[in-house]
């Protein structure tokens, strides 16, 4: 998919190119074909790393939205205070509420218990 935007890119780089007088173009402004792929290399690239960040974002909300149902359930709160109590935790161990939502996820579904399951099993299937 890339190699095509980038074709892409390239193709209407150098059809502007194409079009351009020479006469027309300010002394140091772009006109080869070679800096104009490698401009559109690097907004391909900006691009790329944009959809990395706003995906990692996501998934890091998700976690911290997890992790505030779990303390939610748990302690019958609000999702304010389930939120103050997972910064609260951040604080406190010097990580980012992300890590720390992380690794309360992990803690807690590795020691939730046949029992617990079985519990989650009947409110799931019992609804109504």
């Amino acid at each position: 998919m890339a190699r095509q935007i980038t074709d892409s890119a390239v193709a209407q780089s150098e059809a502007w190119l194409d079009a351009v007088n020479p006469d027309d173009v300010p002394n140091g402004a772009i006109n080869d074909r070679e800096d104009l792929r490698r401009i559109g290399m690097a907004l391909i690239a900006i691009e790329t790393a944009e959809q990395d960040l706003v995906s990692a974002v996501a998934d890091a909300r998700g976690r911290i939205e997890q992790a505030k149902g779990v303390l939610m359930v748990a302690y019958g709160i609000s999702a304010e205070r389930a939120f103050d109590i997972l910064v609260w935790r951040s604080q406190e161990e010097n990580l980012k509420v992300r890590d720390v939502a992380g690794r309360f996820l992990d803690a807690v579904a590795s020691k939730a218990s046949a029992e617990t399951q079985s519990h989650v099993d009947q409110a799931l299937l019992t609804l109504g």
